[in-house]
């Protein structure tokens, strides 16, 4: 899901429509939460394996296991955004970044 986004000056946005663009030097931060078998949270016995349909796009950060800090940089375009973790693929985030 997307978190929040940071307008690089300290401002958070917390409630952000993940359809509505993203502008340059903003960070989106991204998170997921993984769910076992019957539902119920939990971290997995392995860390989940980002993947960005065009990490170009953006500078990645963060150290958490299941979050990810997402500088937009200067480019224009839609970043798809999902995590694996134990054969299991999340859902997709579509991001839209603009200059």
């Amino acid at each position: 899901r997307l978190f929040t986004v940071e307008d690089g000056a300290g401002r958070f946005y917390s409630n952000w429509d993940p359809a509505a663009p993203i502008p340059p030097d903003f960070i989106a931060r991204v998170d997921v939460t993984a769910k076992d078998e019957d539902g119920y949270e939990t971290n997995g016995s392995v860390e989940p394996e980002w993947h960005f349909s065009d990490a170009g796009l953006v500078k990645v950060s963060g150290k958490h296991t299941h979050q990810r800090r997402l500088r937009v940089l200067e480019e224009e375009g839609t970043l798809d955004v999902w995590v694996t973790q134990q054969g299991v693929t999340s859902n997709v985030i579509t991001l839209k970044l603009v200059k």
